[in-house]
């Protein structure tokens, strides 16, 4: 449940942080790649976490905008 919770992109606790980041001021990422399958933590068939690797580059990519934004947030001083 509580993974559930933390890795739920549209959950009460991701809008809970989406308004109070807003309401202070602050810029909100969520950045987390919707993969295809449940991937057990203690994964360990290689074409099982090959193919997350592969989400996971075509969701960076997809979103390379959002992320090039957030590096320049970070290194702004």
């Amino acid at each position: 449940m509580v993974v559930d919770c933390c890795t739920d992109p549209d959950g009460r606790a991701v809008d809970r942080a989406r308004a109070w980041s807003e309401m202070v001021g602050i810029q909100y990422f969520r950045l987390n790649p919707q993969l295809g399958s449940d991937i057990m933590l203690d994964e360990v068939n290689d074409a099982v976490l090959v193919n997350a690797l592969w989400e996971t580059e075509v969701y960076i990519y997809e979103h390379r905008e959002e992320f090039q934004k957030l590096v320049q947030m970070l290194l702004s001083p």
